[in-house]
């Protein structure tokens, strides 16, 4: 599978390579992981990119919790995206 693949099957917007949230290396792993695994909701994998990058990325320039807090409008599970907007709300 090529990334656009793995992109698409786990419903990562094109701003989530843009922004750097999410890493082609990443991409990849992770497509493996879901195909080979039982059946998981996509929301997970993004979910955990998210929380990731956001753990290693401290502290956050306010221009990319700005674009982070644009990214969670995009997600096709409200409450995925809405989980990714408290968090950047709650960040100090």
């Amino acid at each position: 599978m090529t990334a656009r693949d793995y992109q698409d099957l786990l419903e990562f917007s094109d701003c989530w390579l843009r922004l750097g949230v999410l890493t082609e290396e990443q991409l990849f792993s992770l497509g493996r992981e879901f195909t080979r695994s039982e059946p998981q909701p996509t929301e997970h994998f993004r979910y955990y990119v998210f929380r990731e990058y956001l753990a290693s990325h401290r502290p956050l320039r306010s221009a990319m919790a700005e674009a982070l807090y644009e990214l969670w409008k995009q997600d096709p599970d409200g409450s995925m995206g809405r989980a990714m907007m408290y968090d950047i709300v709650e960040l100090p």
